[in-house]
């Protein structure tokens, strides 16, 4: 009986080939990748002058892009058909969180700005950019995605009630032209 196990009398060379590239791929024992965590990101809005973020928040949806495509059924082709590219399509982005004096303080200000610059006479809108970065359990950054023409859609508050003893939960909807 063998001392110790030797893949080489258990397993077939494929297998240990296969196993070997495996191991050669993977990171060192003990270390592992640096993996987004959900609860870790921060959202950064570049036409805020000196505070440049909207503030923490605790939620952020709709980050997806879609790649829209045109089938095309071709005669004798009768296994599958030609896709040709259409365009592509950004999600909405949502942002949610409780609200709090100085952050929400921030969104407020941006949206005048964005009003003010909409509405003033022959004003345009003014599409800003705006930065959502994702963090590791240690802080460090793991990816970042930078969104052009970013545009504000809708802002909403929950609704008050004397009844409940809820937090306040402020929703903001963006629009943007995309981030790749």
């Amino acid at each position: 009986m063998p001392t110790s196990l030797d893949p080489q009398q258990y397993l077939s060379p494929t297998l240990i080939g296969g196993a070997a590239s495996m191991l050669a791929q993977a990171p060192p024992m003990g270390k592992y990748p640096a993996f987004g965590m959900t609860m870790r990101f921060r959202v950064t809005v570049y036409a805020l002058a000196a505070k440049n973020d909207l503030g923490h928040w605790s939620s952020c949806k709709g980050l997806k892009v879609n790649f829209v495509t045109t089938p095309v059924k071709e005669g004798a082709q009768y296994t599958s058909a030609t896709y040709l590219p259409e365009r592509v399509e950004y999600g909405k982005i949502t942002l949610e969180r409780a609200m709090c004096r100085s952050d929400s303080q921030k969104v407020v200000d941006w949206l005048q700005a964005v009003q003010t610059n909409w509405m003033t006479p022959g004003g345009t809108l003014k599409l800003n950019d705006m930065k959502i970065t994702l963090f590791d359990a240690v802080g460090e950054e793991v990816m970042t995605w930078t969104l052009t023409g970013v545009c504000p859609v809708s802002w909403s508050c929950s609704p008050f009630s004397s009844k409940g003893t809820d937090i306040a939960v402020e929703t903001l909807e963006l629009q943007h032209e995309g981030f790749l």
